[in-house]
């Protein structure tokens, strides 16, 4: 039986392959998506989905791309970063992003 894995867990191999599938593009390229000066946003969002998804697997790519903050979906795929790009120290330890069913949608006091 396959483990559960939650989004902040490292991509697995099937991971990878599924993102090479949707984007056509080879995972040894994923370096250039955050030190290009022309990002691939759609590959990043389809990596912070590919993550979401653990948590929510019928959660729909249009869906994810609508009901997600630009922010929400970098940290999704990439986890916290800091200002040179590189993952936080509290990335390292735990992405902490909101609750699937909130996000991009203001909290109710």
């Amino acid at each position: 039986m396959a483990k559960e894995l939650s989004k902040t867990d490292p991509l697995t191999f099937a991971d990878i392959i599924e993102y090479e599938d949707l984007t056509g593009d080879s995972f040894d390229n994923l370096q250039d998506l955050i030190t290009d000066k022309k990002p691939k946003y759609k590959n990043i969002a389809y990596i912070g989905w590919m993550r979401a998804r653990r948590e929510d697997p019928a959660l729909k790519f249009g869906d994810y791309i609508v009901d997600t903050t630009g922010d929400e979906i970098v940290k999704d795929a990439f986890g916290d970063l800091t200002e040179n790009g590189e993952p936080s120290e509290e990335a390292k330890k735990e992405t902490k992003s909101s609750e699937r069913g909130t996000r991009g949608k203001p909290s109710s006091a």
